[in-house]
C-alpha cells in the first residue's frame, strides 16, 4: 500500500516531469491556502468586516503597485539558456523592485497629503507607509519563486508557500486574542510576507555562490528582455488594476464594511484559482515555453490543462452558486451571510477566470504581448464603466457584481479562444516536424536532467530578447 505522503510522487510518477511538478506546486499551493481557510472561521470572530475592509484595500494598492515595481522582469527569469543570466536577470528584478519600493516610501507622506480629502487615504492614515514595504516584499516573492521554478526547486516553493500562510494567520489570531484589531491583522499580513521569502531567499544565495551579480550583465538582460517592461508590464498593471481596483472602489462607493465583505466573498469563491490555477499556471508557462517550436505538444498541453482546470471548477462553483449565503453564514458567522450573497454573484467570472487566467502565458511564450495588453485595457474599461454606471445609477453591489461577473466573464473565455487560436497560428507556420518535436517528445517520457533548461528560446516578435 502506498504510504499517504509518497502519494504525490506516486501520482506524479504516472504524470511525467510535467505532472510531477503540478502536483508538488498543486500541493504546496493548497496546503498554503487551506490553512488560511481552516483558521477563518477564528479570524472573522476576531475582526470585524470594516477591519477586513482596510486590510482588503491596503493589499489591493499593494497588489497594484507590485504589478510594476519590477519591471516584469521577473518573467523572464525562466527564458535565458543559461542559469548565469538567469542570476542576473532575477537581481535586477529585485533591484528595480527595491528602487521602487525606496521610492514609493519618499512618495507616501506627499500622496497622503495631497490626497486627504479622499475617504480612503485619509481613512488608511499611517497605515499607508506599509505599502512600499509590503510591495517589495510581493515583488520579492514573485522574483525568487519564479527563480526557484527555473531551478526545479518545486518542493521548496510549495514549503514557502505554506511557511508564509502559516507564519501570517498565526500572528494574526495571536494578536487578535490579545485584542490588538487591525494592527493584528496588517502585521501578520507583512509576517507572512517576510516569513515566505526567508525560504527562497536560500535558492537564490546558493547560486550567488558561483555566479555573482554584475551591473554590465544586468544591464545586458534589462536590453534583451526589454519587452517586458515596454507591453508586458502595461499588460499586467491593467491586469492588476482589473483585479484589484474593485475592492477599492467598493470602499469609496459603499462603505468600508461592503469592502469587507467583498473582499471575504472573492477570496473563497477564488479559492480553486489560488489552490491550482497559480501553481500550474507556472508548471505550464515553463513547459509551454520549451514546446515553442513543437506546436503539437504545445496543443496538446493546452487541452490538457484546459481541461484539469474545468474539471476543477464545476463542483465548487455549483456549490457557491445554490448555498453561498448559507454557507458562508454557518462557517464565518452570521455578519458574514452578505459575503456568500456576493459570492454567488461573483460565480460566472471567477469560473471562466479560474479557466483561462492560466493559460495566459501563451500570449507571452509566443509574443502577442500587444493583444494581451489590448485585452486587458478592454477589461479595465468594463470594469470602471460598470463601476461608474453603478456610482451615478445607485445599483446595490449584488447588482453591480452580478453585471460585471457576466461580461467579465463572456472576455475570460474569448479569451480562451485566443490563446488556442494562437498556438494553432504556430503550428500552421511550422508544419514539418523539427529535431526540437522530437526532443520534446523524449523529455515527456523521460525524467528532467539536474539542470532543467529550455532548450529552445521562446519565438517571440518583436524579439522579447
Amino acid at each position: 500500500m502506498v504510504r499517504l505522503r509518497a502519494l504525490p510522487s506516486a501520482v506524479g510518477g504516472l504524470l511525467g516531469p510535467h505532472g510531477r511538478r503540478a502536483v508538488i506546486l498543486v500541493g504546496g499551493a493548497s496546503a498554503a491556502q487551506l490553512i488560511p481557510l481552516a483558521i477563518a472561521p477564528v479570524l472573522t470572530r476576531l475582526y470585524s468586516p470594516e477591519e477586513y475592509g482596510i486590510l482588503a484595500i491596503l493589499g489591493s494598492i499593494t497588489a497594484i503597485l507590485t504589478a510594476v515595481a519590477a519591471g516584469r522582469y521577473t518573467m523572464a527569469i525562466l527564458l535565458p539558456d543559461n542559469d548565469r543570466d538567469a542570476v542576473q536577470v532575477t537581481g535586477l528584478a529585485l533591484f528595480i523592485a527595491a528602487s521602487a519600493s525606496a521610492l514609493l516610501l519618499v512618495l507616501a507622506p506627499v500622496a497622503a497629503w495631497l490626497l486627504d480629502g479622499v475617504s480612503v487615504v485619509h481613512r488608511l492614515g499611517g497605515w499607508i507607509y506599509l505599502i512600499p514595504v509590503a510591495v517589495f516584499l510581493s515583488s520579492m516573492f514573485e522574483s525568487l519563486g519564479y527563480f526557484g521554478l527555473r531551478k526545479d526547486k518545486v518542493a521548496e516553493m510549495a514549503r514557502a508557500n505554506v511557511l508564509r500562510t502559516t507564519a501570517s494567520g498565526g500572528t494574526q489570531i495571536s494578536l487578535g486574542f490579545l485584542g490588538v484589531g487591525l494592527p493584528g491583522l496588517l502585521g501578520g499580513y507583512l509576517v507572512g510576507l517576510a516569513s515566505g521569502n526567508a525560504r527562497l531567499i536560500r535558492i537564490y544565495a546558493s547560486s550567488l555562490r558561483t555566479d555573482r551579480l554584475r551591473w554590465s550583465r544586468m544591464r545586458a538582460m534589462a536590453g534583451q528582455y526589454s519587452n517586458f517592461p515596454k507591453f508586458d508590464l502595461w499588460a499586467n498593471l491593467a491586469n492588476s488594476l482589473s483585479y484589484n481596483v474593485f475592492a477599492i472602489g467598493v470602499g469609496v462607493i459603499y462603505s468600508y464594511q461592503a469592502a469587507g465583505q467583498y473582499a471575504l466573498a472573492y477570496r473563497f469563491t477564488a479559492l480553486p484559482s489560488v489552490l491550482v490555477g497559480v501553481a500550474l499556471s507556472q508548471v505550464y508557462m515553463r513547459e509551454a515555453a520549451r514546446r515553442v517550436q513543437s506546436p503539437e505538444l504545445a496543443l496538446r498541453a493546452f487541452y490538457r490543462t484546459t481541461t484539469i482546470l474545468a474539471a476543477v471548477s464545476v463542483v465548487p462553483m455549483i456549490v457557491i452558486a445554490l448555498w453561498g449565503q448559507e454557507i458562508f453564514g454557518l462557517v464565518f458567522g452570521p455578519q458574514w451571510r452578505l459575503s456568500g450573497v456576493l459570492a454567488s454573484a461573483m460565480v460566472p467570472l471567477v469560473a471562466a477566470r479560474f479557466i483561462s487566467s492560466p493559460l495566459t502565458s501563451v500570449f507571452l511564450i509566443y509574443g502577442r504581448q500587444r493583444f494581451f495588453l489590448l485585452f486587458q485595457v478592454i477589461l479595465l474599461a468594463t470594469v470602471l464603466t460598470t463601476m461608474t454606471i453603478a456610482f451615478r445609477v445607485g445599483w446595490s453591489l449584488q447588482g453591480l457584481l452580478v453585471v460585471q461577473s457576466s461580461l467579465m466573464g463572456g472576455l475570460y473565455l474569448g479569451l480562451l479562444y485566443f490563446a488556442r487560436r494562437t498556438i494553432m497560428q504556430s503550428a500552421a507556420s511550422q508544419p514539418a516536424v523539427s529535431q526540437s518535436d522530437t526532443t520534446a517528445r523524449q523529455d515527456d517520457r523521460q525524467p528532467d536532467p539536474a539542470v532543467v533548461e529550455p532548450p529552445v528560446k521562446p519565438v517571440v516578435e518583436p524579439p522579447v530578447e
